[in-house]
């Protein structure tokens, strides 16, 4: 059986009043906000941006503590390098070689090839003078060049 027009209006008044009387009800907003939450998960998605927000925040102190300890050992390797600035490349001869030669003939200092890490050109091969670098194995024996270097100068 339809409703007639009075019947309708009447219903969509209480329809009015009880959805007003809901809507002013802490109770039921709040139990439907927790169930909005619940269905949307909200709740465990904070959560997580919370938990991922810290790990950002401790994973950055372990990059910049990286970052210091990668300098300092950095500037330790440098400690004993040297680099040679003038030298002429010769073709017969190694890298290795000229840094012995000059280490033994010009700075009086005789260095052993076990007593040098490492021994390299720098740059590209454009020009003959390239400068060359190269890194002994005690802080002592790079002294003991550094001392002597005055007999490089005249």
């Amino acid at each position: 059986m339809p409703l007639t027009r009075d019947q309708m209006t009447d219903v969509k008044l209480i329809i009015k009043q009880t959805i007003e009387e809901l809507l002013s009800d802490d109770k039921f907003l709040t139990l439907i906000s927790d169930t909005i939450e619940q269905k949307l998960g909200i709740k465990e998605s904070q959560q997580k941006m919370v938990e991922l927000e810290k790990e950002i925040v401790d994973l950055r102190h372990a990059k910049n503590k990286l970052e210091c300890d990668v300098e300092k050992f950095q500037q330790h390797a440098r400690r004993k390098s040297f680099r040679i600035v003038g030298m002429k490349e010769s073709h017969g001869t190694s890298v290795l070689e000229q840094v012995l030669t000059l280490c033994e003939d010009n700075l009086k200092t005789r260095v052993l090839e076990e007593n040098i890490e490492n021994c390299f050109w720098l740059g590209r091969k454009k020009n003959e003078q390239r400068s060359i670098l190269f890194t002994v194995n005690s802080h002592n024996l790079k002294m003991k060049l550094l001392r002597n270097r005055k007999l490089l100068k005249g």
